[in-house]
């Protein structure tokens, strides 16, 4: 598995979000060098609106139906799945329904339950649990797990957290997606530890686009995730400014991608929140090699 790329997408109704993502796409499949042809694309999910993924899944087979006639290549897509909340027969509708749409990848996780505990299912109490149940009952999907370079926040340990990531790992997955992070040396930390007990399944880490000052704050306080003293000391300088927040995150971002490409990961994962233009500026200041300020 050689360095890749790929995006993340969230299911919408705003045609402006759309028009982005198509945008995204469309840049990613025309450019010359093969490093920007997406190697897949993930559709997250929610509960209230599940109609709406399998609509953006729809939308971007459409897209590359057009673009992708002159590559030999094709873009996988992997459909998020969020057992903690469901019942087996929900998890069976769902899976039939991603087979029905041609999808046979699944990103597994248990999803976040904090907020609705009283409805947890047992069944599916880790992402693990969700996992054995692919398995045994659709053995045809493939399956990708996720990754916390500064440990699950409700894990006791990034020790702990590893150990239960190769276990999952170890289960058959074909990549581990991490969730985002701004901390270089977390990112080292987790691939050493992650080295220490043996987990073989290629690692792509995931990058957060940044849009502005507080949603920064509120993705990082929600996922636990470290703002390194330097990074929160610039943005928070430029919260008042659109344009130079926009030069420093993406410069910031750019360094990040570079340094993350030199480690043993396999690529890069964009959470876009369906924004197009950071990506597409990080991707080009990759191949070009720009100085970061």
């Amino acid at each position: 598995m050689s360095k890749s790329i790929s995006f993340e997408f969230f299911p919408t109704t705003e045609q402006a979000q759309l028009d982005e993502i198509k945008s995204l796409l469309s840049w990613s499949l025309q450019v010359k060098s093969g490093f920007y042809l997406p190697k897949f694309i993930s559709i997250t999910q929610t509960n209230e609106l599940l109609e709406l993924q399998f609509s953006l899944i729809d939308f971007c087979k459409s897209i590359f139906a057009e673009r992708l006639n002159k590559h030999k290549q094709e873009v996988q897509i992997f459909a998020h799945l969020a057992a903690g909340l469901r019942t087996e027969n929900e998890v069976d509708d769902l899976i039939k329904q991603f087979r029905e749409s041609d999808i046979s990848n699944i990103l597994a996780l248990r999803g976040d339950i904090q907020s609705n505990l009283q409805h947890q299912n047992k069944s599916f109490a880790h992402a693990s649990d969700l996992i054995l149940y692919i398995k045994n009952n659709f053995p045809e999907f493939n399956f990708a797990v996720a990754g916390y370079p500064e440990k699950h926040p409700e894990s006791i340990s990034l020790d702990s957290d590893i150990d239960r990531l190769k276990r999952k790992a170890d289960l058959g997955a074909q990549f581990i997606l991490t969730q985002f992070f701004l901390d270089e040396d977390a990112w080292l930390r987790f691939l050493d530890k992650g080295e220490t007990v043996g987990i073989k399944t290629p690692i792509i880490a995931g990058i957060l686009g940044i849009s502005s000052f507080q949603q920064v704050i509120n993705f990082a306080e929600k996922c636990r995730v470290k703002l390194p003293s330097d990074f929160l000391t610039r943005l928070e300088k430029y919260k008042d400014d659109k344009e130079a927040l926009a030069d420093f995150s993406t410069d910031y971002l750019t360094e990040l991608c570079k340094k993350v490409l030199a480690t043993p990961a396999k690529g890069l994962h964009f959470f876009t929140l369906n924004r197009s233009k950071q990506v597409i500026e990080i991707l080009s200041n990759l191949e070009t090699g720009v100085a970061i300020g």
